[in-house]
């Protein structure tokens, strides 16, 4: 008899936090993780405090933010040290079997930080001595060797066409039917923990002709464009999209087709979650399996004028987040109600102490997440990202860009875009103290109680040659 629920880790890789059908977005459809909402409960406020891949899939592992865990930026060989606990290998030690499918971004890319098992689709990223992933070597197999990516479409480009080969050769698709065969081959005798990881909607915006078509009468919304724009320095995040991925050039008609390929991605995810959970309610495991749905960070998609990460604004950091319970969940004991909604500011580090808690693990006393049943609720938080700073409360939002000194204040509730700077219209001083005290003895950006500037090079700026991160043959 096992008295511990599995526990289902889904997740994405750039799904904003407002692309849901059940949040109000008006193109959007995902009426798989809509039914997990209803059956679960939803975070309208959960952020990646460092939106770029390695740091976020970093902190969720092992429960600290970027000061905890010394990582403040994508970093391409950044390990995780071998004396810091994870939660695969934590759950591990408590009688869970643990296997990751899909995108894990680790280095080495082999190496299973406590994992039993791995099945990886790394987004043809050959590093540190690795020859092919799984997903490669399985099409390689199908007789497809050299045309996996052969659609020509950059891993972080701004430009789109639909998959090109048999759609069940997909990522998405392969990472939904190796879940299910981890499910037909695990051990039946032990609770399991899967970290199932898309790695769409992240470019290439490859989506399937069949989900493309889905949306193709669906009216696509503007992105968002702040009035702070034209009234001063443009911090430096904005710009960089400029300068190393020239979004700046791309027309009107060619944007929109992006986000409706983007768009596409993230309803062929929501159908193949609808594949594997019912793989699961006719193996008679759904009921017993503890469910949790989020991003590792969003995507600008335009607002602002840019594109991709690395941003505290809400399209890059604010991502979706899902948790439905297993039968046996306690609702009462933890003052959850079914479809509950919550809005009190949660950080993706905060996943590891959570599940440690599901799965009646120890929680590593040193770390900074805080499981979401423990009634501790942060009155702010905090994130940074490559010398940008943010604080929120759930309602206001203060960023701070080193870069020029520039501040922003925005009123998430009137103003969810952030499309007013209210740091004129709003006294920022409390803002600012309130990210001085976290920052002080952290960051040398603090300096005689101060934020520390650097200069800022003006609107202008040339294009980097940087551009190409596309893969090619890979015989």
């Amino acid at each position: 008899m096992i008295d511990k629920p599995n526990i289902l880790f889904i997740s994405s890789d750039h799904h904003r936090g407002d692309c849901l059908s059940v949040s109000g977005h008006p193109a959007v459809m995902t009426p798989q993780l809509d039914q997990l909402s209803f059956e679960g409960v939803r975070f309208e406020q959960a952020y990646s405090t460092c939106p770029t891949c390695i740091p976020a899939r970093q902190m969720i592992m092992t429960g600290h933010d970027s000061y905890g865990f010394g990582v403040h930026k994508y970093i391409e060989s950044t390990r995780i040290p071998k004396e810091m606990p994870t939660l695969q290998g934590l759950l591990g030690g408590t009688g869970y079997q643990t296997q990751a499918v899909g995108k894990m971004h680790l280095f080495p890319q082999r190496c299973c930080y406590g994992f039993d098992n791995m099945i990886i689709c790394e987004e043809g990223r050959r590093l540190e001595g690795l020859k092919r992933d799984d997903y490669e070597w399985e099409l390689e197999e199908k007789g497809y060797q050299g045309k996996i990516w052969a659609h020509g479409v950059s891993n972080n480009q701004a430009a789109f066409r639909t998959w090109h080969l048999p759609e069940e050769l997909h990522s998405t698709n392969w990472t939904a039917r190796e879940a299910c065969k981890f499910f037909e081959r695990r051990d039946p005798t032990k609770p399991f923990f899967l970290w199932l990881s898309f790695t769409k909607p992240h470019p290439p915006y490859v989506p399937p002709l069949a989900y493309w078509e889905m949306y193709r009468d669906r009216d696509i919304p503007m992105p968002a464009r702040g009035e702070w724009l034209d009234e001063g320095p443009i911090p430096m995040g904005i710009m960089d999209s400029w300068s190393s991925r020239n979004v700046d050039l791309v027309d009107e008609q060619i944007r929109f087709n992006i986000i409706r390929a983007y768009y596409a991605l993230i309803t062929q995810i929501d159908f193949q979650i609808g594949f594997v959970l019912g793989d699961l309610r006719e193996r008679g495991l759904l009921e017993d399996t503890f469910i949790v749905y989020f991003s590792d960070h969003g995507d600008l998609m335009w607002d602002h004028g840019a594109m991709f990460k690395a941003a505290f604004y809400d399209g890059a950091a604010r991502v979706p987040l899902i948790i439905r319970p297993h039968k046996g969940f306690d609702w009462q004991k933890h003052s959850w109600r079914r479809a509950d909604v919550f809005s009190s500011p949660v950080a993706l580090y905060d996943l590891m102490p959570t599940l440690l808690e599901v799965g009646g693990a120890d929680i590593p006393p040193d770390i900074e997440g805080l499981s979401i049943f423990s009634g501790r609720k942060r009155n702010y938080l905090f994130g940074d990202c490559d010398g940008d700073h943010f604080v929120t409360d759930g309602r206001y939002k203060y960023l701070w860009h080193s870069a020029g000194g520039i501040e922003q204040l925005f009123d998430l509730r009137d103003d969810h875009k952030e499309e007013h700077n209210l740091i004129d219209s709003l006294d920022p001083k409390p803002w600012r103290q309130r990210l001085i005290s976290f920052l002080k003895d952290k960051d040398p950006i603090v300096q005689n109680n101060e934020l520390k500037s650097t200069p800022h090079p003006g609107n202008t700026f040339s294009r980097e040659r940087n551009g190409w991160h596309a893969r090619g043959a890979h015989y």
